[in-house]
């Protein structure tokens, strides 16, 4: 692909979601990187723009954001002016969901740019893991499908026809994993590449101060669990409280802290409580905006990022990994998936079976190594 100009590509990526989204700061990541190689970006993006501000994506040179909006099924004609005026080189369409295919489309025929999709997830798989429960709720989803088809923003997911948009209209594929890759390969009939996420770069001009927690965690472990709690992960949280449980019941004298916004209508004490975890033993922290996540890694002496074997979690890469690995801090993860990537006990210490008992004696032998905690923690990083 050639410039537009003398000072590199120029690249439109399309999101659904804002800057808290953990996908949105991959995308975020992977401008900084580029800004740094002499390219620019424009990210579009949909939600709360002072997110920009909490997250520390302001102020990036090379980086440019901007919040779109639908007016029916296209993006506004104050969208489309704007990257036009942009003069992308390529339209990075961030997955083949409803609302970001139509934002690519719009974009793509403003500018006549090329769209490229990247895969983050099992597409087809994510309706069946998001069905709503009870008649009335599970209505209200296909009529927000419906409405969809002439106003992108009522759905989140993806469909047949943005799944075929996709397929049929973009210039190439790329996905986060191998197995994805291979999965949408055979699902689409179309090549795709495999590219591992960017590592994450630090917030400009941003001090690394992290969540203040209570005097009585002083002094203990911090075993710790980062990202939004969805009711489609409700297992995977529920797997590493309980671990954290079966450690804690083998002596260790940990603290689990559990960071990230609760989307499942239930509460995060609740959780911890059926899994064994006494009030002294959990920590809920809500969202902590991401200039803060460094600080809270480096605080901790174990992270999870430990999941149930269902395809999603199989064809996936943790978003929070990126963040685990280069923060030194020895992390504990899954290994179907993503962890096939890793050597164990070297760049992570691997959970071979979704059993909370294993987990447990992991943490708690962990805990006492503190040879295998150095090894860790410099293979990880």
């Amino acid at each position: 692909m050639q410039p537009t100009g003398s000072a590199g590509l120029r690249i439109l990526f399309v999101c659904s979601s804002d800057l808290r989204s953990p996908s949105e700061k991959q995308v975020l990541w992977l401008s900084t990187h580029l800004a740094a190689a002499g390219h620019r970006s424009l990210i579009s993006l949909r939600g709360d723009p002072d997110s920009a501000r909490t997250e520390g994506a302001e102020g990036i040179e090379g980086v440019e954001l901007r919040w779109h909006r639908f007016r029916g099924r296209r993006l506004s004609r104050e969208d489309r002016a704007a990257a036009a005026g942009f003069r992308p080189d390529l339209i990075h369409a961030w997955n083949p969901r409803v609302p970001v295919i139509a934002a690519a489309r719009s974009y793509s025929g403003a500018t006549g740019a090329p769209v490229l999709v990247h895969w983050e997830d099992d597409e087809w798989g994510m309706p069946r893991a998001h069905t709503a429960e009870g008649t009335l709720r599970r209505t209200g989803q296909a009529a927000r499908r419906a409405v969809a088809r002439v106003q992108p923003s009522a759905w989140y997911l993806a469909t047949e026809a943005s799944i075929e948009w996709a397929a049929s209209n973009s210039v190439a594929f790329d996905a986060l994993t191998p197995i994805l890759a291979d999965y949408v390969r055979e699902r689409t009939g179309r090549p795709c590449a495999a590219i591992l996420p960017p590592l994450p770069s630090s917030p400009p001009g941003r001090a690394a101060t992290g969540p203040e927690l209570p005097d009585w965690a002083t002094g203990r472990p911090l075993v710790a669990l980062t990202g939004a709690l969805l009711r489609g992960r409700l297992d995977d949280i529920r797997l590493a409280l309980r671990g954290a449980a079966a450690a804690r019941r083998r002596g260790a004298d940990l603290v689990f802290v559990l960071a990230g916004r609760n989307l499942t209508g239930i509460e995060p004490g609740e959780l911890a409580a059926d899994a064994g975890l006494g009030e002294r033993d959990f920590i809920f922290l809500d969202h902590v905006p991401y200039p803060s996540i460094p600080s809270l890694l480096a605080r901790s002496a174990i992270l999870l990022a430990v999941s149930q074997p269902t395809s999603l979690n199989v064809m996936c890469l943790p978003s929070k990994l990126q963040s685990y690995l280069v923060s030194g801090t020895p992390t504990v993860l899954s290994a179907h998936g993503a962890g096939e990537l890793f050597e164990d006990r070297r760049e992570v210490l691997k959970l071979d079976r979704p059993d909370p008992d294993c987990l447990g004696e992991l943490i708690a032998a962990l805990l006492e190594d503190p040879e295998l905690q150095r090894i860790l923690s410099e293979g990880g990083s």
